[in-house]
């Protein structure tokens, strides 16, 4: 048992040999204990002994090990047996010594705002050396005095007048003295804090798991922590009435469209509302995201569903203030607001989806964030600009959702006839009411999954409502007829005060047989005549809508364009009419082409006797509205009784009652 202080160098194993290690597990057996267990009992039966004697039976075992430590293992199992040769477990096992956990904290915190480990462990030195006052280099033993952030490797000289050697980048093991650190003090724990090497640091941090939930929260942030790691819940709107909970956001739709003017190209926005309770939708299109656009399609909400009781909208500005927010005040609608930065606080979200998929296989489709544009849309936008070199331009523009919007230069891209051009803003409508017809008529996933929805299912339902409308009741339009077969009714709101919130506006000029044009469509009504070739300023509240809102003014008469309507002209403007939008009337309808014939006899009799009975004209030749009547924009306190009564004449004139205009003659 000679050289028992000199450790051998280990021997290469025998191929067939298997390299055992004793030690893999700490405090555990394994395969490998029993293996040295029998190499033990061989070498003591066989008094086995002298280094090279030794470790040539211990390789024919696959044990690849030191004399020494082979003398110690057998001196264990001689004395203990088994259960000694078992590797004690290490009570600082996982703990970092060569750090303080002071300074471990600061490293964990910069990595996980990084995920660099030399960054993290760059930043960690820099932020001690904001706070020490020295720094002692384990390895050498030198101190060196902090000053801005720099180590100076001569303290002395910072009395003096020379420039003392200083380091920036020196990141290396060592300890950070803090201020109030007394070396005549036995103890300085707490003034001291430890460093370990970068090496050190990696083998820490490479422990950390970055999904880990407060490594994550630390590292993304609250908003993405809630998106990717929160769970969803699952609420149920069943119980709702239709209108009571709607939830409304703006889209900019991936398809490009002309406008309405055919003067240019645009990515058009889909400003949505969605009813919680029977998760029906309702929209308006726009050419922005604002509290203007917001307002009207609360008003298409309004006139479709009637007037909500509560509405959730984004936080932004737009929903804030402005026409919208005047509106839910004026009809006393709850606003609430979602949570920031959080995609579930809204359902509509889910919505949008819809839309994309339902405008993948439309002309003028972009793409999105997945899809590439398509060649034909590329094309078509190339005919519309008429310029190869804003190719590049408008993709762009396109990719980065930074807007769009190209004035048309090629003739051919506005011609109805062509099989080139892309969709005009009002076939963008036909299309998407087409699609939502359709969707209003689906199963509903979230409807079937609802305590209503599951009673649809259930042959021991006892509500006849639900067995008469059967699996239909889980769709949009089924799920509000249950609610009408319940007693469901609607809050309906003034059509008029409706048309003045949502302020949709447009500057006209009046032609005199046609009437006012808007949207390739023609608005007429008698009072019309008496201003023609004068400037009108007109409401509505969607495009193709079957009525129109007329204002005039003297003041109005000196603008040129609807960019030079300020707030006093707008103040001063006077209701005029309710203009109707004018159809083709098929000769054999007999009643539609007589009723109409009536309206302008009528008018025309009404003209003669006016005339012959001296009645007072206007310059215009309109009839003097009642002056008490006239109407001021005004927000909540406008005058809607003129308006009210002009409804009410559209309404009687369109279904004229038998032998009221029996003195007319029709021919």
């Amino acid at each position: 048992m000679d050289n028992l202080n000199t450790y051998m160098t280990e021997t290469t194993p025998q191929p067939a040999a298997k390299n055992v290690r004793a030690n893999d597990n700490d405090g555990v057996l394994t395969a490998a204990h029993f293996v040295l267990e029998k190499f033990c009992k061989q070498a003591l039966e066989s008094n086995t002994r002298g280094p090279a004697e030794l470790t040539k039976l211990a390789t024919s075992f696959g044990i690849n090990r030191s004399y020494r430590t082979l003398i110690n293992a057998l001196n264990k199992y001689k004395s203990s047996g088994l259960a000694s040769l078992k590797r004690k477990e290490y009570s600082g096992k996982g703990e970092s010594r060569s750090f303080s956990e002071s300074a471990l904290i600061i490293l964990q915190r910069h990595y996980v705002s990084s995920l660099v480990m030399k960054n993290a462990y760059e930043d960690m030195h820099k932020e001690l050396r904001s706070a020490a006052v020295s720094f002692i280099d384990i390895s050498t033993g030198e101190e060196f005095i902090i000053k801005n952030g720099l180590l100076h490797e001569h303290p002395a000289e910072l009395q003096g007048l020379t420039l003392p050697s200083s380091y920036s980048t020196k990141f290396i093991e060592g300890i950070y003295r803090l201020p109030g650190y007394d070396p005549s003090r036995i103890d300085n724990n707490s003034f001291e804090l430890r460093v370990g090497s970068y090496k050190s640091a990696c083998r820490y941090l490479g422990t950390l798991d970055v999904n880990e939930p407060a490594l994550f929260y630390g590292r993304y942030g609250i908003h993405d922590y809630r998106n990717k790691r929160q769970h969803t819940m699952k609420l149920n709107y069943s119980h709702l009435l239709p209108g009571e909970y709607i939830v409304g956001d703006g889209k900019q739709l991936d398809v490009i469209v002309i406008s309405e003017d055919w003067r240019r190209v645009y990515r058009p926005w889909l400003m949505g509302w969605y009813d919680m309770a029977t998760r029906r939708y309702c929209y308006e299109l726009a050419v922005h995201e604002d509290s203007t656009s917001i307002a009207n399609s609360l008003s298409v909400a309004i006139q479709q569903w009637g007037v909500p009781q509560s509405v959730k909208t984004d936080n932004g500005s737009s929903y804030k203030s402005g026409r919208f927010q005047e509106m839910c005040r004026f009809f006393n609608i709850e606003q609430k607001f979602a949570t920031v930065k959080l995609a579930r606080a809204k359902p509509i979200e889910s919505m949008h989806n819809i839309i994309d998929n339902l405008l993948k296989s439309a002309v003028g489709y972009t793409g999105n964030k997945y899809v590439e544009m398509p060649l034909d849309t590329r094309d078509r936008i190339k005919l519309a600009i008429g310029a190869q070199r804003d190719a590049k331009k408008y993709a762009k523009a396109v990719k980065e959702n930074t807007g769009f919007s190209f004035n048309i230069a090629d003739p051919d891209a506005r011609l109805k006839r062509s099989k080139r051009r892309l969709m005009h803003i009002s076939e963008l409508k036909e299309l998407l009411e087409s699609k939502f017809d359709e969707y209003h008529e689906r199963i509903h996933g979230g409807l079937k999954e609802d305590k209503l929805g599951r009673q649809a299912y259930n042959i021991n339902c006892k509500d006849e409502s639900v067995n008469e409308l059967g699996e239909k009741i889980n769709c949009p339009n089924g799920r509000y007829l249950y609610h009408v077969k319940q007693g469901f009714k609607p809050v309906a709101a003034e059509p008029g005060i409706v048309a003045l919130y949502a302020s949709n506006f447009e500057l006209r000029t009046v032609q005199l047989k046609t009437g006012i044009n808007l949207a390739n469509g023609e608005y007429w009504h008698s009072k019309l005549s008496g201003i023609a070739a004068q400037r009108v300023v007109i409401r509505y509240t969607s495009v193709g809508c079957r009525n129109v809102y007329v204002f005039h003014s003297e003041e109005l008469q000196k603008v040129r364009e609807r960019g030079q309507l300020d707030k006093d002209i707008m103040d001063s403007l006077k209701f005029i009419c309710i203009a109707k939008l004018q159809t083709i009337i098929d000769y054999n309808d007999e009643s539609a082409y007589k009723d109409e014939l009536i309206l302008q006899r009528a008018e025309e009799k009404a003209i003669r006797d006016a005339l012959q009975n001296n009645a007072s004209l206007n310059v215009s030749g309109v009839i003097d509205p009642p002056q008490s009547n006239i109407i001021q924009l005004t927000g909540s306190e406008t005058d809607v009784q003129v308006i009210k009564q002009a409804e009410s004449e559209i309404i009687e004139e369109s279904k004229p009652k038998k032998n009221k205009y029996k003195d007319v003659d029709l021919f």
